[in-house]
C-alpha cells in the first residue's frame, strides 16, 4: 500500500531511524486516511437528510431534489466497473492515490 509514496517517503526520513522501521508519512498514512474518510462520510451523513428541505425551501420541486440524489447515486455506480478493473490492473494503492488526488 506504501509503495505509491517512495519519493515522498525518503525526503521524510529521519536522521539516524532505521532503515527498515517504517518513516513517518507511511507509518501514519492509514490513519490520516481514515480520518479523512471519517469526516467526509460524517459531514455527508449529517448534511443529506436536510437536503431535500432546503432545496423545497428555495423552490426546487420534489422531482427535481429526486434527480438529483439518483445521478448522485448513478455517477458512484457507473464507473465501479471501471475502477475494480484499473484496481485488477494497476494495483489498488495505485488508484487510491489517484482518486484522491482527483477529489482533492
Amino acid at each position: 500500500f506504501f509503495s505509491v509514496l517512495p519519493a515522498f517517503s525518503r525526503s521524510m526520513q529521519l536522521p539516524g531511524g532505521n532503515a527498515l522501521e517504517p518513516h513517518w508519512p507511511q507509518r501514519h498514512l492509514q490513519w490520516l486516511l481514515l480520518a479523512h474518510l471519517l469526516v467526509i462520510t460524517t459531514t455527508t451523513t449529517v448534511m443529506v437528510p436536510f437536503l431535500p428541505l432546503y432545496a423545497r425551501s428555495v423552490g426546487i420541486s420534489s422531482s427535481r431534489v429526486g434527480l438529483i440524489f439518483g445521478m448522485q447515486a448513478l455517477s458512484v455506480a457507473l464507473p465501479s466497473p471501471l475502477v475494480g478493473w484499473l484496481c485488477g490492473r494497476v494495483g489498488t494503492p495505485s488508484v487510491l492515490a489517484a482518486s484522491v488526488l482527483t477529489i482533492a
